[in-house]
């Protein structure tokens, strides 16, 4: 176990001997965090479009908050005044914050919803009749609930739901991931697991995907 601090512990559990994979536990005054770990990013002191119940019910342990975001606003003295940033935004869980302005990607902003299959922009209009699911595979609300036609109908008309709806399965879909991932390093199988997720990942074109990000960017008067 290594000491980071006199409340923050982390502890290497296992490593996979072919592929060196590890998993640990962050040990937080907030509960256990284990890792390999996605952490939903809550710049403002909130993950966009959900509410902290639900992202407790779909298991995710910490977020991610930008220190430097939340001391423009609302201010370092309104937060302390507040009780702390985890009563401030009534997140009893984990919080690890940063002020850098780097993340791997943003989820459900263009209409990306991702599956064991590949990357899928829901507004492409071959979704259009589909009365499938997104994932079939998938137990989260969205999946269980409403057809990929519905989906496309909703972030073709810019409805806020859509937002909601993809930020709901997308969250479920790495949560799994991640969790998936730690028991193959654990059963000490990481490498075939790997292997398998992606023989069936189909990777998005990168100049589409590109052109796909700056229409939407244009679409609403954002600027990279």
């Amino acid at each position: 176990m290594r000491l980071i601090n006199s409340l923050i512990s982390f502890h290497l559990r296992q490593t996979c001997p072919d592929s060196k994979a590890r998993v640990g536990e962050l040990n937080t005054p907030h509960g256990v965090v284990a890792t390999p770990i996605f952490l939903p990013v809550g710049s403002q002191g909130t993950v966009k479009t959900l509410i902290p119940e639900e992202l407790r019910d779909i298991g995710i342990p910490m977020i991610l908050a930008n220190t430097y975001h939340l001391y423009l606003r609302p201010g370092i003295d309104v937060i302390e005044k507040m009780g702390g940033l985890h009563k401030f935004m009534a997140w009893d869980r984990a919080i690890l914050t940063d002020s850098g302005g780097y993340q791997i990607f943003s989820l459900a902003r263009n209409g990306a919803v991702f599956t064991g299959q590949g990357r899928h922009n829901i507004r492409n209009a071959a979704y259009r009749q589909v009365e499938q699911p997104v994932d079939p595979d998938c137990g989260c609300y969205t999946c269980g609930t409403f057809s990929t036609a519905y989906l496309h109908h909703l972030f073709s008309c810019n409805e806020l739901l859509a937002y909601r709806l993809a930020t709901i399965h997308n969250l479920n879909f790495i949560n799994n991931l991640m969790g998936k991932a730690r028991s193959a390093i654990l059963n000490g199988t990481f490498s075939s697991f790997q292997d398998s997720f992606l023989a069936g990942y189909k990777t998005a074109n990168e100049q589409i995907r590109l052109n796909q990000k700056q229409k939407w960017l244009k679409s609403q008067n954002i600027s990279e």
